[in-house]
């Protein structure tokens, strides 16, 4: 019996958020929210949601975190906050008629960092 994967898209997050060298920081915030948006049959980016975040809880970012992530502090600086860029997110995905039929798409990480830490 074949197996059919039931979703139209997948949508590849890559978070990038705040860090320390050698030590866990309490509160990690989403600094980078990207988003592609997948053609689950053609495999052909049909969308990219991208936005940077403003750190609210730590707001000054760490040497060590942008020498891992590549954002400096004026990337993030006059940015919003991740509710404001979750609400564009949601909007993101009304635009692209992803809400409206159950399993329309899946969220696809490199592991378990982007969902268990931030």
């Amino acid at each position: 019996m074949k197996n059919v994967q039931k979703f139209a898209y997948f949508m590849v997050l890559d978070f990038e958020a705040t860090c320390e060298q050698d030590r866990k920081i309490p509160v990690a915030e989403i600094i980078e929210f990207p988003v592609l948006m997948i053609n689950a049959s053609t495999l052909q980016t049909e969308a990219i949601f991208h936005r940077y975040v403003r750190p609210t809880v730590n707001p000054t970012l760490s040497d060590f975190c942008t020498e891992l992530t590549g954002i400096i502090q004026s990337m993030v600086d006059d940015q919003p906050d991740l509710p404001t860029v979750l609400k564009t997110f949601d909007s993101f995905l009304d635009e692209n008629n992803l809400k409206i039929i159950p399993y329309q798409f899946a969220f696809v990480t490199c592991g378990d960092c982007d969902l268990k830490t931030v």
